[in-house]
């Protein structure tokens, strides 16, 4: 259950906040500890923060100001990636299980 109050419509992509301060980009291997789950709402929470930028981006540049901390679109962009880079390293694992068993083989992490 959420704590905070929904917002519908417009108000869900506009900062309920003055400070620009931004943390910093996810690393891949604090997201390789996360469950598909996690990863999958921190995905759709940073989409939602990319939309909220670029909302903002296109009111500023309309009245002709600059976004503050631009710095933030690059962290965003860098975490998706990151998210769609381990997402694919578990999506190559699992398919390097499925050949093992296949091949009635013992997977390559227990020979070691």
């Amino acid at each position: 259950f959420s704590q905070t109050t929904p917002c519908y419509g417009i108000e869900d992509f506009k900062p309920t906040t003055k400070n620009t301060a931004a943390g910093r980009a996810w690393k891949a291997s604090e997201l390789r500890n996360k469950s598909f789950e996690d990863l999958h709402t921190l995905w759709y929470v940073l989409l939602k923060e990319r939309n909220m930028l670029e909302s903002t981006k296109a009111d500023l540049r309309a009245r002709g100001l600059r976004m503050p901390n631009p710095s933030r679109f690059q962290k965003v962009r860098k975490s998706m990636a990151r998210i769609k880079h381990v997402l694919w390293e578990g999506h190559l694992r699992n398919e390097q299980m499925k050949r093992d068993q296949k091949k009635g083989g013992v997977p390559v992490e227990a020979q070691e």
